[in-house]
């Protein structure tokens, strides 16, 4: 009974070894592909860098890591295209350093970076 409510099953949901090896994501049909990231380095006082060669909807920003070397440095922002603002870091008392983790899709258009005295940053991730 066990060997035919098995059969049963697996003939429902029709996964096999060859499929999920190849990368195939057998609930979203989709196949899963990873590549390596890119960089974008953005210098102290720039306004709405582009992360990317032209920035698309779709591009991942996967952190950013920024560096002030004096206090006060403000603050560094991003915005998925024509979007508001979204502050990543806010005013720092100090020299430093931090990366912050995002995993983040762009809507509306590529990302862009602003940055302001005293800091330096880096975007990664996978832009257009």
């Amino acid at each position: 009974r066990l060997a035919q409510a098995w059969d049963v099953v697996s003939q429902a949901i029709k996964v096999t070894l060859a499929t999920t090896l190849a990368g195939e994501d057998v609930t979203n049909d989709v196949l899963r592909v990873e590549s390596t990231f890119d960089y974008e380095t953005v210098a102290a006082s720039q306004t709405d860098q582009v992360l990317g060669t032209t920035g698309a909807a779709g591009d991942l920003l996967h952190a950013v890591h920024c560096v002030w070397t004096a206090a006060p440095a403000a603050v560094a922002s991003i915005k998925d295209g024509t979007g508001s603002a979204i502050n990543v870091f806010e005013v720092k008392a100090a020299a430093g350093s931090q990366t912050v983790v995002l995993d983040i899709v762009s809507a509306d258009g590529g990302w862009k970076m602003t940055t302001s005295t005293n800091m330096t940053c880096i975007g990664i991730g996978r832009f257009s």
